[in-house]
């Protein structure tokens, strides 16, 4: 896209009815610009209608491009939007982009999160990149997971277990692509 289609994309995301939205949105999927890609993840945090952020979390979700992917995590892990950040979350792990850079991320947002859904979505977005997660990586967060599952909520135990579980496979080997 050359500046002024993305100054067009830009005022399309703001002032198109749903119905020309999709068709907008459509055209992202198939020629679009990172630049613009943090404007499109905002219609998370907007008013739009749930078909809006269906179709963006479906984007989000057949990202193949990594720094592409690595926008949205940042989005992700950025937003004050807990719905947007848990749907986000549920939308990357299914992309099944490499995160596992972003592993101390991931682990930071899974001990801070304050409801089981949103810990057991991030849990899976690192379960699913352990493969890549390097030993020493894996101690690191185990400590941090060790540390943090000792003022845990209760009902957050199990979830801590299996994080816990899933990093001494990677500190063994034993972990499955």
């Amino acid at each position: 896209m050359n500046n002024a289609e993305k100054k067009l994309f830009l005022s399309k995301l703001k002032t198109e009815t749903d119905e020309q939205l999709l068709k907008t949105l459509d055209f992202f999927r198939n020629n679009g610009d990172t630049d613009v890609l943090p404007d499109v993840l905002r219609l998370l945090e907007s008013e739009r209608s749930q078909i809006i952020t269906d179709c963006v979390l479906s984007l989000v979700g057949d990202l193949k491009n990594q720094t592409a992917s690595d926008i949205a995590f940042d989005y992700m892990s950025q937003t004050n939007n807990r719905t947007a950040q848990k749907q986000m979350i549920t939308a990357l792990w299914q992309s099944e982009a490499d995160f596992s850079h972003k592993a101390d991320e991931i682990t930071r947002i899974f001990t801070q999160s304050d409801d089981f859904e949103t810990a057991f979505e991030i849990l899976t977005l690192l379960e699913n990149n352990a493969c890549n997660i390097n030993k020493d990586t894996a101690e690191n967060l185990l400590s941090t997971i060790s540390e943090h599952s000792k003022t845990a909520k209760s009902e957050f135990q199990g979830i801590y277990d299996a994080a816990k579980q899933h990093l001494y496979n990677i500190i063994s080997g034993n972990v499955d692509d």
